[in-house]
């Protein structure tokens, strides 16, 4: 009897580890499965924990014991890698999933730990600290984002850069615009007498793809969204990492590819395309979103609700 349970124990933690999506009551799972509270807002889903707002404060639950409410705190980022960054009484403060208050950050903001490290900022300045609420990385930026792939982009000196977890530059400070990265590589921007190019650089700073394209979006799945012209005429195209054309764009608008399928504008409606390009959900949304662990929230008709990738409604 014993491996049963200890089975049916497993099957429950990954049930309430995996992803949950906001409802305006609550919470639902990708089965279905719905968690009710009597609440302002709530938010995705984080390890097994999520945020809600009620009466201006911010709370969480715990996904596998939703009876369990946390206290209230005035700011509350979501659980990553077992901390958050909770306001207090007016103090930050880095916090473990039991509510113990690690440490006291003297900051007028935090942002959620991404990689080990959280981003705070003191006036218009921007540093990072580690789990212990530790800081590793000066308070000196006037702009900075979290980390992805072992980098952060940064801003000083008027020009964004690129800088790794020892706070060292990996690409100097001399584009007008950095994206996160994203399957190795980032897109940057340079601005010339009003005139934007983008293109791609690797880890290194390497120009992987010149900068040629009026717009371009981060790589995903190997692939990624560019447009050259301007957004009247939207002239949109899907490249390869070697900057050629793999798929040449017949709407009117087009998203990245988000969890493997891609949401397309036509006759005035929104559906998805797959990595194959080919349609799999016919335009019919007002409004669509970004797959999300195989759900996306849409609006039809004026109702909000999820779908799953095959355009089923799973919650309306």
């Amino acid at each position: 009897m014993k491996p049963i349970i200890t089975l049916l124990l497993l099957m429950s933690l990954s049930t309430f580890s995996a992803q949950w999506f906001p409802v305006p009551d609550g919470w639902i799972s990708k089965s279905g499965e719905l968690i009710k509270k009597n609440i302002d807002t709530s938010f995705y889903s984080s390890q097994g924990y999520a945020r809600f707002k009620k009466e201006g404060l911010f709370q969480f639950v715990k996904l596998n014991n939703p009876d369990y409410v946390s206290e209230k705190y005035e700011a509350l980022t979501d659980f990553n890698e077992g901390y958050a960054m909770a306001k207090q009484n007016g103090k930050w403060w880095v916090m473990d999933t039991a509510e113990q208050k690690i440490k006291e950050i003297a900051c007028h903001y935090a942002y959620r730990f991404q990689e080990g490290l959280a981003r705070i900022q003191l006036g218009n300045r921007f540093g990072f600290i580690d789990t212990k609420g530790e800081l590793v990385i000066p308070v000196k930026y006037y702009g900075a984002h979290d980390f992805s792939e072992g980098r952060a982009r940064v801003y000083l000196n008027d020009n964004w850069g690129v800088i790794n977890k020892q706070g060292q530059w990996v690409v100097k400070p001399i584009y007008n615009y950095i994206w996160d990265y994203s399957e190795d590589v980032a897109c940057v921007m340079k601005s010339d007498k009003g005139k934007e190019t983008w293109g791609y650089i690797n880890k290194d700073g390497v120009t992987t793809i010149d900068l040629k394209f009026d717009y371009v979006f981060p790589f995903s799945s190997g692939m990624a969204l560019v447009r050259s012209g301007d957004y009247f005429n939207n002239d949109l195209k899907f490249i390869d990492k070697e900057g050629k054309i793999i798929y040449d764009v017949p709407y009117v608008d087009i998203f990245p590819f988000s969890d493997g399928l891609a949401c397309f504008y036509q006759n005035e409606k929104w559906g998805y395309i797959n990595e194959k390009f080919e349609v799999v959900i016919e335009p019919r949304f007002d409004h669509p979103s970004d797959f999300k662990m195989g759900l996306a929230q849409v609006y039809m008709d004026g109702k909000l609700m999820y779908i799953d990738q095959d355009g089923n409604v799973l919650w309306e």
